[in-house]
């Protein structure tokens, strides 16, 4: 799992900051290539290795306070990170040309279209988001993906799927397969994640009894009873997992104030000059 997500990070990385510079190079592709966005990009791969990497990843089956700082990181940081850097325009225009023909036959086929659009949709996305992250930390779920490796690789793949599916409605980034009216929505799909992980975590916080009889049977690290590093690991998800939702929140009513009417029509994709339609040889 750990060299997956490196090869993912690295790869994925390599692509974005290729088409990031060809769209930086082209005239008028300095409003859509910001700096910022780079360092956004930047910012999630480097989290999402983080996660993976020691020290994380080498207590992370030891204890619960270290393994819910990796799914923070998972279902909150990275995705998060990823959607603010736009990273649809950059990844394709990074990758070869036959790569990106290859995508559009797969997946831009109108069977296909239909099948992301129902799939795609909030009614979908939210309650199957919120679902994952209440399974995995339920105590039978969560001790099956510590003792079986292949239970533990489907937690976090699925954890970081669902979780990237509803910063992708949150963030509004392409692309964008459905209406929206203005920010009113992601507002709700926010409120609703902040209160499901303030039970969670909060609950995890102040139960006083450990739940999870798997690391009753390791050695903790750092002395911590397995009571107190279950307390930690709640606090982990009220504390800085909210204050994540809270700034999302407070980002997106601003937007709203400021928005002088409802936007009702279905995003489009960035738009492309002449040329940025055709690139140099390098990138057919």
């Amino acid at each position: 799992m750990t060299w997956a997500m490196a090869v993912l990070a690295l790869a994925m990385t390599w692509a974005y900051t290729r088409g990031w510079w060809y769209v930086r190079g082209r005239r008028r592709g300095h409003c859509l290539a910001r700096a910022w966005r780079l360092g956004a990009f930047l910012a999630a791969a480097g989290t999402l290795l983080l996660a993976f990497l020691p020290p994380i990843a080498a207590y992370e089956g030891h204890s619960f306070f270290v393994h819910m700082i990796q799914h923070e990181v998972l279902i909150e940081v990275a995705p998060t990170f990823f959607w603010m850097a736009h990273p649809v325009p950059f990844l394709l225009w990074g990758m070869p040309a036959r790569w990106r023909r290859w995508l559009a036959v797969r997946l831009l086929a109108p069977g296909r279209r239909r099948a992301w659009h129902a799939f795609s949709a909030p009614k979908v996305i939210v309650p199957l988001y919120l679902a994952t992250v209440t399974l995995w930390h339920i105590p039978f779920a969560y001790d099956a993906a510590l003792r079986w490796p292949a239970f533990h690789a489907a937690e976090h793949i699925s954890l970081l799927a669902t979780a990237t599916a509803f910063w992708w409605l949150v963030t509004g980034a392409s692309p964008r397969l459905h209406p929206r009216a203005g920010y009113r929505l992601p507002i709700v799909y926010v409120v609703a994640a902040y209160v499901h992980n303030e039970v969670l975590g909060v609950g995890l916080t102040l139960i006083r009894q450990p739940i999870y009889a798997f690391y009753e049977r390791v050695v903790p690290p750092w002395n911590l009873a397995p009571a107190t590093d279950q307390a930690l690991g709640g606090a982990v998800m009220w504390i800085p997992g909210e204050f994540i939702y809270a700034a999302t929140l407070m980002v997106l009513l601003m937007r709203l104030l400021e928005e002088k009417e409802p936007y009702r029509g279905t995003y489009e994709s960035y738009p492309m000059s002449s040329q940025l339609a055709d690139p140099p040889d390098g990138y057919r």
